[in-house]
């Protein structure tokens, strides 16, 4: 079979070689960094016997194509380790994307929001304020759940799911901050508070010790 490589060069093989074989009958480096093939211009498995003529190019890491296989097929065995591990788990749709996992694409522009909740709530809790720390984190579980019960029954399916997420935790940060001033303004104003009820208190006993003597003095 006649095959003819992008460089528009025509080699001969034997019917029957893989794009693996062919790679290697060229390099042996190029046949470890090749991840597919793609055979008149169709993906195809390296593995896949060829007969007949064709134009065949080699993808490898520095192809888009390439990167796109590698990434496909990562996905394939993540999923079948999650469901040899936990074979209750159900797979759900989660297509290979050029910038990484679907979920991480959606959730780390919020991880700075994250950090800022996480502060907030560790002033809260080691002041004491348990009470609004569990308000702020209730609430925004009880919203993440909702709102991706919600979203996840429209066409987003999914990705509703994990769309959910950045806005439970807006809100839930929002509250922590609100909870965070509003401790701090309380503990500010609770020395001038108790500094005006010690002069209440001390205005108190001076008259109460002046209209004292002044009875006295009548007497």
């Amino acid at each position: 079979m006649n095959i003819t490589f992008p460089d528009g060069s025509v080699k001969q093989y034997e019917d029957g070689m893989t794009a693996l074989q062919i790679a290697e009958s060229i390099s042996p480096r190029l046949r470890k960094a090749t991840l597919a093939a793609e055979i008149d211009g169709s993906r195809a498995d390296a593995f896949r016997p060829i007969a007949g003529d064709h134009s065949i190019k080699l993808l490898t890491w520095e192809d888009e194509d390439g990167r796109w296989t590698m990434r496909h097929t990562a996905a394939h065995i993540l999923a079948q380790a999650v469901k040899r591990v936990h074979p209750e788990a159900k797979l759900a749709i989660g297509p290979a994307i050029d910038t990484g996992m679907l979920f991480l694409r959606i959730l780390s522009p919020f991880y700075f929001v994250v950090s800022v909740k996480l502060v907030a709530d560790g002033i809260l809790r080691g002041c004491g304020l348990m009470v609004r720390f569990m308000i702020a984190t209730f609430t925004d579980l009880i919203l993440r759940v909702g709102i991706a019960a919600v979203l996840s029954a429209t066409a987003l399916g999914s990705t509703g799911i994990w769309m959910a997420w950045p806005v439970g935790w807006c809100i839930g940060t929002v509250l922590s901050m609100v909870f965070y001033v509003t401790a701090i303004r309380k503990a500010l104003a609770e020395p001038v508070a108790v500094a005006e009820a010690e002069g209440q208190a001390a205005e108190a006993r001076a008259e109460a010790e002046f209209a004292a003597d002044a009875e006295m003095e009548t007497l």
